[in-house]
């Protein structure tokens, strides 16, 4: 069989279940319990295999599953709405305005607290990147 290239997307709830499902089957066909920890790593190798998805996501996964009973979907890979793009940075600009107008020093540690307390979450390195596209951070 060829092999399938890997790529990091967000999977959806039922790409999850799917996979929890083949997890099970593979899991009844191997007959195996839960203390025998050396098929386990057998056994994320298979579905895997079966799958597509990588191991170490498949652990993720079936992780998540045993301590909820549920799979969610991931919020990785989805960007931020325009809205939600403009209002941040009208809320950047607001701050560092702000801070020039009453001679304040104001560094990208600040604003991401700032930021964080008017309710966006943001890193330094994406303040860093937004506000300067054209240069490398």
């Amino acid at each position: 069989m060829d092999q399938i290239e890997c790529t990091k997307i967000a999977l959806t709830v039922n790409e999850k279940k799917m996979i929890i499902f083949v997890h099970n089957y593979i899991k009844e066909k191997m007959k195996m319990s839960e203390e025998q920890a050396k098929q386990i790593n057998d056994l994320r190798k298979e579905v895997s295999k079966a799958t597509g998805v990588d191991e170490a996501t498949i652990a993720r996964i079936v992780a998540e599953f045993n301590k909820t009973g549920n799979v969610t979907s991931s919020e990785q890979g989805h960007r931020p709405s325009k809205d939600f793009q403009v209002e941040y940075m009208n809320a950047v600009h607001e701050l560092i305005l702000s801070a020039n107008r009453n001679g304040l020093p104001l560094s990208l540690r600040d604003i991401v607290f700032e930021l964080s307390e008017l309710g966006f979450v943001i890193s330094k390195a994406q303040l860093a990147r937004d506000e300067n596209p054209n240069e490398e951070v």
